[in-house]
């Protein structure tokens, strides 16, 4: 299988992952988003001790910038799942390896200042929701910081 088609395969695995969540079966959306990084993951770098990359290939920068962005969506899409069954530390873990791909993703910031909260980390969420108000200093998104930092949230 050559990059091309694993970067394809990969964005397929995503999209059945996310019809699953939209069905709200999110243990087989977390298996679809799972599978999908076994196509990607180390594909979008030149270390060539990842077992998935050939040796010989070159990574175009287009071909980075796909493999990135779908990184980006699933590992935000893997933190949406584990919401809704409280994992914070995984929703906090999957949400800080969206952003550390894009420091300025609205909904991996915003679900990772969400679970900071719920376990207490209010430095951390305050951080985050600061970084979101910076970011996105429109209306839309500073009603949603303050209504986070409220004490009846």
């Amino acid at each position: 299988m050559n990059l091309e088609e694993k970067i394809a395969r990969g964005a397929e695995l995503k999209d059945e992952g996310n019809a699953l969540f939209k069905a709200r079966d999110r243990k087989a959306a977390l298996r679809k988003y799972h599978e999908s990084l076994l196509y990607l993951h180390g594909q979008s770098t030149q270390d060539v001790t990842v077992p998935l990359r050939q040796k010989d290939a070159v990574v175009s920068d287009d071909q980075k910038q796909q493999i990135d962005a779908l990184l980006v969506s699933i590992y935000a899409n893997m933190a949406a799942c584990h919401i809704g069954d409280q994992k914070w530390e995984q929703v906090i873990r999957y949400s800080g390896k969206a952003l550390d791909k894009d420091p300025d993703h609205f909904k991996a910031r915003l679900r990772r200042a969400n679970a900071y909260l719920s376990t207490g980390n209010t430095d951390r969420a305050e951080r985050d929701l600061e970084a979101l108000a910076t970011s996105h200093p429109d209306g839309k998104c500073h009603k949603r910081c303050q209504l986070m930092r409220s004490p009846s949230c």
